[in-house]
């Protein structure tokens, strides 16, 4: 009978362990990021769209400080955790970097599937035309470094 009980208390907290760990995260730090990253923090980046000023979350990446390097995967689904600013069609939309990329892919998706996808020659691009719940993939390059950043906007 002990061996029973001493078996479900370690199942039981066993779930508890794995349930526990799959909480809600906020705007600010992505639910992609690896743990294991030794403080190596690639930069972060916002978007300014009107008078409002974004930090964008950062979904992957590969970072090296020094001699180290971290790499953390990004989510196959970038709007799963995302909060949707409020924007106007055809806004303009300016990226700022705290460590400015050599170049910036712009990734673009709707309904969970990327729209369009494109480089850009600086750091301006307008929201589409078209109303509707959108989903931004900036990735900046750096030499050998690259980091994947999101934000969501619904465009009225």
């Amino acid at each position: 009978m002990k061996k029973i009980l001493g078996s479900i208390g370690m199942c039981s907290g066993l779930c508890s362990l794995l349930l526990g760990g799959c909480g809600t995260t906020s705007q600010s730090t992505s639910p992609y990021t690896s743990s294991s990253t030794d403080g190596i923090q690639p930069p972060p980046a916002w978007v300014k769209v009107g008078s409002q000023q974004i930090k964008m979350v950062i979904n992957g990446y590969q970072w090296t400080y020094g001699n180290r390097t971290a790499i953390a995967d990004a989510a196959n689904d970038p709007a799963k955790h995302l909060h949707k600013y409020d924007e106007s069609i055809g806004a303009r939309v300016t990226l700022r970097f705290a460590q400015k990329p050599n170049t910036i892919q712009l990734a673009m998706w709707k309904n969970g599937n990327q729209v369009s996808e494109s480089s850009l020659a600086g750091s301006l691009f307008r929201l589409p035309t078209t109303a509707g719940d959108y989903t931004y993939e900036v990735t900046g390059h750096w030499d050998n470094d690259y980091v994947t950043y999101d934000f969501a906007v619904h465009v009225h």
